[in-house]
């Protein structure tokens, strides 16, 4: 990466590694099928439609009693043609790609078919199964936290009685309970209440990863790896929830050497799984003895804020992408030195359409979830309470933020929160990290 001196001080210019392994693709005959199996993605498919000559977009609607929910995420978005069933398109096009995890077969029964996929595929298991990650992870000579596997809640009420200060995850599931922390034995109660009541007969059959929580500064990378080989640049980042997302563009030379261990030891995994896909990682450095804790990889699209700055902080993402697919190194050109997420929710949209609007000119840089567009107008599909992304790119973090602030303030929604006020917060983080060598 290279700066350059202007009137306004040195500006960054991003630079791109060029090899012949790094070809030029022309996209605009690029015919392109998008498995989205949560319906979260949509903007994936919106994002491609820039630069490719078709893109067809499914998401999984299928079951007993079909609602119009998932059948309709994605209809009437800006180039995408909605598709009802993926396998029937597969011929069709010149390449796949499935930005989520639980595809793991799907991706790698395309692999085996001579399909061209862009998919996570075997490495998943990284993120979804933790009792082995965290046994391999020690294997590979991480610092691994003090980890407990329980079985079924009666076990986990014993466990929070006399422990605290850990954090209770449950593996594959998520849609029981997300991860919640135990801080004093009396305060989980209602949580595994709740989970007793949602797994019902299965409610001791639920495998919980607990885990010692750690005390120090939470940041972590968002990569693109070829078989284990990183595609620089990537961009390190930090994360405050319901908040959103600060992220820095590094070449290798800037990579910060506590992360590096990390991905050194991971890109061991993706090179046996034939991994060619993006992956983040959430990583605590811990105060106690200063080492990078891996807590949770992300072997797949970061949602929602990192893929919706991948989005447009890589110029050539379509390229990348097809790369991927068809085996072919395609390093990434980004933009700017910094990126900034901030995140829109509102409860009301688990339960109903909401309508999000906002003025034409923000749309590339409002990235929606759960979409549609019905008469002109966007929607976020009923079911999730994460509705939208405002994303703003600079060459500073101020620079970034304020564009970012701008296009949230103009997004309008019934009940719709967001608090990108609050990235002082993320700001004090980034100066902590700097402390253990995560220099932003």
């Amino acid at each position: 990466m290279t700066y350059i001196d202007t009137p306004k001080g040195k500006i960054f210019v991003p630079s791109v590694k060029k090899s012949p392994e790094s070809p030029k693709i022309d996209m605009s005959n690029k015919k392109c099928l998008v498995i989205d199996i949560g319906g979260i993605f949509t903007e994936v498919a919106v994002r491609f439609a820039r630069d490719c000559g078709a893109v067809r977009y499914f998401a999984h609607w299928q079951n007993a009693f079909p609602e119009m929910v998932k059948a309709k995420v994605g209809l009437g978005l800006e180039g995408v043609e909605r598709v009802d069933h993926c396998e029937d398109h597969y011929d069709w096009a010149d390449f796949i790609f499935v930005p989520d995890t639980y595809c793991c077969g799907l991706v790698e029964y395309l692999k085996k078919h001579n399909y061209p996929v862009a998919g996570a595929g075997k490495a998943e298991w990284l993120e979804n199964n933790r009792q082995d990650a965290r046994e391999t992870q020690k294997k590979m000579g991480l610092p691994a936290q003090e980890t407990h596997v329980i079985k079924g809640v009666t076990k986990l009420r014993e466990f929070s009685k006399s422990r605290k200060d850990y954090y209770v995850k449950i593996d594959s599931f998520r849609g029981v309970a997300e991860s919640f922390p135990l801080i004093d034995g009396s305060d989980a109660e209602g949580e595994i209440d709740y989970i007793a009541f949602q797994a019902g007969p299965f409610k001791e059959e639920i495998i919980f990863i607990v885990e010692k929580c750690i005390k120090g500064p939470e940041t972590g990378y968002d990569e693109i790896t070829f078989d284990g080989e990183t595609l620089y640049p990537l961009t390190i980042g930090y994360e405050m929830k319901g908040c959103g997302y600060v992220a820095k563009v590094c070449d290798e030379k800037e990579f910060p050497k506590p992360l590096k261990r990390v991905r050194d030891a991971l890109a061991v995994e993706f090179k046996k799984s034939g991994t060619k896909f993006y992956d983040s990682t959430e990583v605590i450095m811990s105060e106690e003895d200063r080492e990078p804790y891996l807590i949770d990889p992300s072997i797949r699209k970061a949602a929602p804020g990192v893929f919706s700055i991948q989005l447009e902080l890589i110029t050539n993402y379509s390229q990348v992408a097809y790369g991927l697919a068809t085996g072919q190194k395609v390093y990434p050109i980004m933009s700017h030195k910094y990126a900034v997420a901030a995140s829109h929710e509102a409860e009301r949209a688990k339960d109903r359409w909401l309508k999000v609007s906002f003025p034409e000119k923000y749309r590339r840089w409002c990235k929606l979830r759960m979409a549609v567009k019905v008469g002109g107008e966007y929607y976020a599909a009923k079911g999730f309470d994460s509705v939208c992304t405002a994303v703003g790119l600079g060459n500073t973090i101020q620079e970034a933020w304020e564009k970012a602030k701008e296009v949230s303030s103009e997004i309008k929604a019934i009940g719709i929160e967001s608090n990108i006020d609050k990235i002082d917060d993320i700001l004090k983080k980034i100066e902590e990290g700097k402390k253990y060598g995560i220099n932003f």
